[in-house]
Order: C-alpha cells, then structure tokens, then sequence
C-alpha cells in the first residue's frame, strides 16, 4: 500500500520519519506482522526495523504482544489525539480522509482474517 503524497507530507508534520511511514503503511495493509516480515516488506532494513518499531511504539502509532516472534499491530493516531501536540492535532484533524481511508482498509482486513480464523 502506497499513501499519497499529501499523506506522505502529513505524516512527516506529525513527527514521523520515511522509515516510520513505511512501516507503519505496511503494518496497515498486513494487519498484524512480526518485524522480519515487516522488514521484507516494507524495504527497512532489518538492522533498522527494532529501532523504528520501537520509536513507532513509543509515539503510540503501533503495540505489540509478547508472543515471540513479537507481533506487532497497528495503531491509529487519531486514538491517541489528546496525546498529541496542539500543531499535530491540527494535522490529524485534516488528516481525517485518508485516516478514515486507511481505516477501512485495515478494518477490512481484520475482518477478513476473523472469519477465516473463526471458520465464518
């Protein structure tokens, strides 16, 4: 999953990295991924991916379980909104769109893997 370049230029206002991007889009379109899978796709190097999901975490834009391998799931931001700076409230607040864009998609997914996971 690609964002757009609005989006891209949006979440870089509020603080995130091109590496913290493309993790975090491609922990959306996955659903639910161990970091070497997120690694691979993604295209963060493996020797970067603990570093990024762990400042992503700190930032409350993903969690994670302590199975091992660690799962990691996606967050989104606009949960954590009273957290955040009254500048990246402005951003999220325009950011709604492609938030609820992504939202659905990851919504859908999970959705998916439920009923394939609970035999429909």
């Amino acid at each position: 999953m690609s964002v757009s370049d609005q989006t891209q230029k949006s979440l870089e206002k509020v603080g995130l990295t091109s590496y913290e991007i493309k993790s975090f889009v491609a922990l959306i379109k996955s659903g639910e991924n161990t970091a070497s899978d997120l690694s691979k796709q993604c295209g963060v190097p493996y020797s970067k991916i603990y570093e990024v999901l762990s400042v992503l975490e700190e930032k409350g834009w993903i969690g994670s379980d302590k199975s091992r391998p660690q799962n990691i799931l996606p967050n989104l931001p606009i949960l954590h909104y009273k957290q955040q700076s009254k500048e990246s409230r402005k951003i999220l607040l325009r950011m709604r769109k492609p938030f609820s864009t992504i939202l659905i998609q990851y919504t859908k997914k999970v959705e998916l893997q439920n009923d394939l996971t609970s035999g429909f």
